[in-house]
């Protein structure tokens, strides 16, 4: 949380919680463990210090009789983020009951979260003491001619049968009246109240009146210097002997101050404090208000779920403050975007939902997502450097997508996620077809933790051949996933989903040791040369595990395998996540007399700079440049990168190569060695092993 989002709420809470009369506390919303309470919560249940309740579990103030009560309301708390007006008891020191009136409020941070409750008790002793003594009208006037006598809040006694009203001069001088401003009737507060509070006033009344409700409501008053008072008004009817009521007396107390503090919490606690818009709570409760009219009026409306595509590397390479830059200025850019019928919310970190309250139709949605893309793609321009973040918008509309708030945003989440997946700087609708590959993903998720344990992951090799002898000079492990009830699941399908699941390091630590063993049962027979290399690809997650030189050593050491007959092959892209570990590694591994090869050449960032910091040895060429080749000549570009890897003295493998046309043309360039299906696909262990008896 931001320091001055601390400072501010310190402040706040020093105003409105140790000056106020309430029994405030803030609890933990997980342990239900007393974080905090003011003075009024210790002196009223006879606590020497705070320190006595501090840590101490929520339950510990309450009296046993109503335990029951206290966990059901915290389990709504956890549910809904606040409890309003449950009558409880608490329990002072010496046993006592304390008849109050409970309401919880959520405080959350940034990303939404809850992270502390604040509990208010008010102390409703003084009513029920009068509820009580309504059998008595003798008793009930003087007890509360005791306290009014006693505060020096303003007080009222109303008469009801003729309309008059005593005001006491307190009260008048709240309003800033003197004594004689203002007549003794019910017509002289009235053109000072607000006029809707007036009606809430009135609604209160009628119910304390006809239900017995506690006469307890705040309005608003207009202050003779044009400012607005807020009060809280108290009151008790008296019955007369034959159960009339003739009369009405209670009292006035300013909490303008209080109130004011309580709406800047408020208003804390459902805005992002850096980009000023709507948090996650208000988000939350606009979007259940949204759907209750909807279905009120069947009609639709559209979420949009928006993401800013590696946002964490721009914040990484810019810095923190920069970062809030950028997420300023595109809360700036959505604010510009709103129309009438937007709501507009940051979420959390990089993420900000639109709520399209009147939805137009998917054709209209898909040209306001489209133009929220270019929108948010605009270049950012900032000291020295121009920023380009793009965005991923899913798409949810109701009820299609969803019918409760948290399905609508988990639907749209899954959309948002589904076009990152497709190349970002997109848009995607949840639809059924989206359920459906996802069903399957969370399918293979759970499936693929058990792979290896229950040896459903096997090896195939596809050879690689030299172009000068046509013999096969190494063979390129690939794994392959076999489900008893999936079948054969393709390497496209779950190498992404093992990568995203951090499942990758365990499955790559597999493939090392199943391949070094197979090989090295290859190794045994005399038809296969001695320099004969085993090639691995490892994933950019292998890097950061930390032990991956070990493992390999390991397993080179354990099946008698040189490190000479091992390649390792790597993409550009699995060197960017972080490229000074990834560099560490290779050179340790290339000291040792591992070869490297860079995969996918040609296909990724920065090539030739990468070429000059890392210690390769082979390039293969994508096989995308192979399959766009039609004839010699036509290819300026495939003959550039294999005369740009002999010119660094590193040695050019073609994969992908399919017919006659495509060998003769990398053959003509003089490419070293191919690998592709005009030779070999990938096969087992067992037929590979064929294939060298019969060489």
């Amino acid at each position: 949380m931001p320091h001055g989002r601390i400072d501010q709420l310190n402040s706040l809470y020093r105003d409105f919680y140790e000056n106020s009369p309430d029994m405030y506390a803030s609890i933990d919303p997980e342990t239900r463990q007393i974080r905090y309470c003011n003075d009024t919560v210790v002196s009223a249940l006879g606590y020497e210090s705070k320190e006595a309740l501090i840590n101490n579990d929520l339950l510990t103030v309450y009296h046993p009789d109503c335990h029951e009560q206290v966990l059901i309301a915290f389990k709504q708390f956890q549910q809904e983020g606040q409890v309003d007006n449950l009558e409880l008891a608490l329990r002072k020191t010496n046993g006592d009951k304390i008849p109050v009136i409970l309401k919880v409020n959520s405080i959350h941070d940034d990303k939404g979260d809850i992270v502390c409750s604040v509990s208010c008790w008010r102390d409703i002793s003084d009513q029920k003491a009068l509820d009580t003594a309504r059998q008595s009208h003798a008793v009930r006037e003087l007890r509360y001619r005791t306290i009014l006598n006693s505060v020096t809040d303003g007080w009222w006694d109303w008469n009801l049968e003729t309309n008059e009203e005593f005001l006491s001069p307190s009260l008048k001088k709240l309003f800033g009246y003197e004594d004689h401003e203002l007549p003794n009737h019910v017509d002289g507060w009235q053109k000072i109240i607000f006029k809707e509070d007036f009606a809430k006033a009135l609604e209160a009344f009628n119910a304390h009146i006809e239900n017995g409700d506690p006469y307890n409501v705040s309005v608003r008053y207009h202050h003779k210097d044009g400012s607005t008072r807020w009060v809280m008004c108290r009151g008790q009817a008296i019955q007369d002997d034959d159960g009339e009521f003739r009369r009405m007396v209670g009292t006035h107390t300013d909490i303008t101050a209080l109130k004011e503090a309580e709406l800047q919490l408020d208003h804390i606690a459902h805005h992002d404090m850096l980009t000023g818009l709507p948090n996650r709570a208000a988000f939350i409760k606009t979007l259940t208000a949204t759907i209750e009219e909807a279905r009120a009026v069947n009609k639709q409306f559209a979420l949009l779920y928006i993401d800013l595509d590696d946002f964490k590397k721009v914040n990484d390479a810019l810095g923190h403050h920069h970062g809030d830059d950028l997420l300023k200025e595109m809360a700036k850019r959505l604010t510009t975007f709103s129309q009438e019928g937007y709501f507009i919310a940051r979420i959390g970190g990089d993420e900000f939902t639109i709520l399209i309250q009147d939805s137009p139709g998917a054709e209209e949605i898909n040209k306001i997502a489209q133009a929220l893309v270019t929108l948010i793609s605009e270049r950012v321009i900032f000291p020295n450097r121009d920023v380009v973040c793009t965005p991923s918008i899913g798409i949810a509309i109701y009820p299609s997508a969803g019918s409760t708030p948290g399905a609508l945003l988990m639907h749209a989440d899954m959309a948002m996620y589904q076009a990152k997946a497709l190349g970002r700087k997109s848009y995607q609708h949840y639809s059924d077809a989206l359920q459906q590959r996802l069903d399957r993903r969370d399918q293979l998720e759970r499936y693929i933790r058990c792979g290896i344990e229950y040896n459903e992951f096997y090896m195939e090799y596809q050879p690689i051949v030299s172009l000068k002898e046509e013999s096969i000079v190494g063979v390129e492990a690939l794994l392959r996933w076999k489900h008893p009830k999936l079948g054969l699941i393709e390497p496209s399908e779950f190498i992404p989903l093992a990568e995203n699941i951090g499942f990758m390091p365990a499955l790559g630590d597999h493939i090392i040791e199943m391949s070094c063993r197979e090989f090295s049962a290859l190794l045994q027979g005399d038809q296969v040369a001695d320099d004969c290399m085993l090639s691995i690809n490892l994933s950019s997650l292998q890097f950061s595990k930390g032990d991956l030189q070990h493992t390999i050593h390991a397993n080179l050491s354990r099946y008698a395998i040189a490190p000479s007959q091992l390649l390792i092959e790597v993409t550009e892209s699995s060197l960017i996540e972080d490229f000074d570990i990834a560099v560490s590694v290779l050179r340790e591994l290339s000291a040792s007399g591992i070869n490297i090869a860079m995969d996918d050449f040609g296909k990724g960032y920065s090539s030739l700079s990468y070429l000059k910091q890392l210690p390769i040895d082979y390039l293969k060429i994508d096989q995308s440049f192979i399959r766009n080749a039609k004839a010699e000549g036509e290819d300026i570009l495939l003959k550039g990168i294999i005369s740009l890897g002999q010119a660094l003295n590193l040695k050019v493998i073609a994969e992908g190569v399919e017919t006659q046309q495509q060998l003769d043309l990398v053959r003509n360039y003089n490419c070293d060695l191919i690998q592709g299906f005009y030779f070999h696909h990938p096969m087992p262990l067992d037929k590979l092993m064929a294939i060298f008896e019969t060489v």
